[in-house]
């Protein structure tokens, strides 16, 4: 899965399918956050947009 937001790509692949708990975010092939969550995708990448680019 890819989202694209803000002019930023964002690359996230589940680890755990069923309930998608654990994601590795890729911001700009570069850097990389952990989550360990209960959120949606999206709203993790909600979260990155609002938090992490500025």
């Amino acid at each position: 899965m890819s989202c694209y937001k803000n002019g930023k790509r964002y690359f996230v692949s589940f680890i755990d399918d069923l309930k998608l708990s654990i994601f590795h975010i890729h911001l700009n092939e570069k850097s990389q956050v952990q989550f360990l969550s209960s959120c949606t995708a999206s709203r993790v990448i909600e979260i990155i947009a609002n938090n992490k680019v500025q």
